[in-house]
């Protein structure tokens, strides 16, 4: 069977920077962040968090009807409007017919709804505890009765995907991911795929996330995932350290991002303007790792293997020379140790390594899809932006030798620069790696 070349449509982003794309590839090479206080309002007095990233509010103007926003959660109407706008940036708007709605497609990364969201199901959750027991088919067979079905069509986690195809009349392949920082990706490449191998011709995909309130904010505390950013000396644009000796923990952020992706040929022939193309795309797991203690990376190791083997990047048969490498790098002290590991045995020396999350945060979902963003601005400007933060990598590793001299605080030059691999790692170590080219 023929493979079918990929090529990216539309983008679409929504950060706390703001839902411009100039705006937001601008502040990654500025390092100007949006972290703001966060405080009672937000349900956050009192812990060791003191900075996240949240969205200004979508207008309801951008919505394809009003009256969804008394329906959908915050998280669902930010990629709501973030999916439309990538698919308006490639020419595919409501009622348009330039397309088969039976061979479109959507893929989202899209797990839980903020815990508020949730309230109206805790009377009924304390009711079917009996002897600290949590009895499900009493809360099954009880819930229409005692919750308003509204709150369980609220509280779906496709609800993203579901609107956005009413909206645009996608009957196509379609998919909802819940596996955290890799689920936007992982979207990607399973949009990918299907393009590739004929099951649709064009793919609305993404990510979205709205992490920030008290119940993610203590689970990342609690399990070091967080940067304590109250009892930091620094500045909020100074706490998120990728790859950084004095990095210490992350910083969420909501935000949204999403691509279109088509086959070329279907892009070519409704004189689609093309920003770049798709060429490999890899997953992989280490299997049952506790978290955040894991000692290597294997899943991620063979994550970028099959990505840039598939993507035809050169290799001296070990290591691969991709032109640069747009990283996880949350800033997590274990997880970004065993990244540069992975990058040590499968790249090559020398190789640009960029993080943006010490601008965007921990964008969850959304994190994967922003940094194919930055990807593709990269290669077009043939320029790595920097990694802020970043001052020297504790050497602790040997392999971490080969990479670490390839980051930098400050933009790099990549003359000729053609193809970039992007990668995301979850918990319990899922990872996947997608190579964009330049268009």
């Amino acid at each position: 069977m023929k493979l079918r070349r990929v090529a990216i449509t539309g983008i679409g982003i929504s950060t706390a920077i703001g839902d411009e794309l100039a705006t937001n590839i601008s502040s990654w090479r500025e390092g100007r962040t949006h972290f703001g206080e966060v405080g009672a309002a937000s349900g956050l007095g009192g812990t060791a968090v003191k900075y996240a990233g949240e969205c200004p509010e979508p207008p309801a103007s951008r919505l394809p009807d009003r009256k969804v926003k008394k329906i959908l959660t915050r998280k669902d109407v930010i990629g709501l409007v973030t999916a439309l706008g990538a698919a308006s940036d490639a020419g595919i708007k409501p009622g348009a017919r330039n397309f088969d709605p039976e061979r479109f497609g959507m893929y989202v990364g899209a797990g839980s709804t903020q815990i508020k969201d949730l309230t109206p199901y805790f009377p009924l959750v304390r009711q079917c505890v009996q002897d600290g027991v949590f009895d499900s088919l009493k809360f099954g067979s009880e819930m229409m009765d005692l919750v308003n079905p509204m709150v369980v069509l609220q509280t779906l986690m496709n609800n993203t995907l579901c609107f956005a195809a009413i909206a645009l009349d996608i009957r196509g392949v379609n998919s909802n991911f819940m596996d955290f920082n890799v689920s936007g990706l992982r979207a990607i490449g399973e949009a990918f795929r299907s393009i590739q191998t004929g099951r649709a011709d064009l793919c609305l995909a993404g990510g979205v996330a709205s992490p920030v309130e008290p119940f993610h904010v203590g689970t990342g505390v609690n399990s070091g995932y967080l940067a304590r950013s109250a009892e930091l000396p620094w500045s909020a644009a100074e706490i998120l350290r990728p790859y950084d000796r004095q990095r210490c923990g992350t910083v969420l952020s909501e935000g949204a991002a999403f691509l279109m992706l088509e086959d070329e040929s279907h892009a070519r022939g409704r004189g689609a303007r093309i920003w770049g193309f798709i060429d490999g795309y890899g997953t992989g797991s280490d299997g049952p790792v506790e978290f955040m203690q894991e000692e290597s990376a294997p899943g991620l190791s063979g994550s970028v293997r099959r990505a840039c083997r598939e993507a035809g990047i050169n290799s001296d048969g070990k290591r691969f020379a991709a032109d640069l490498i747009v990283g996880h790098g949350n800033g997590v002290s274990r997880s970004d140790s065993v990244e540069l590991d992975a990058y040590a045995l499968t790249m090559a020396s020398g190789t640009p390594l960029v993080s943006i999350k010490s601008v965007t945060g921990e964008l969850g979902e959304a994190a994967g899809v922003a940094s194919c963003i930055a990807a593709l601005d990269a290669l077009a400007l043939e320029s790595v932006p920097p990694t802020f933060n970043f001052s020297a990598h504790d050497d602790l590793l040997g392999g971490q030798r080969l990479i670490t001299s390839s980051i930098s605080s400050q933009a790099q030059a990549i003359p000729g620069a053609r193809q970039a691999l992007v990668t995301q790692r979850s918990f319990l170590g899922i990872s996947c790696s997608l190579v964009v080219s330049k268009a």
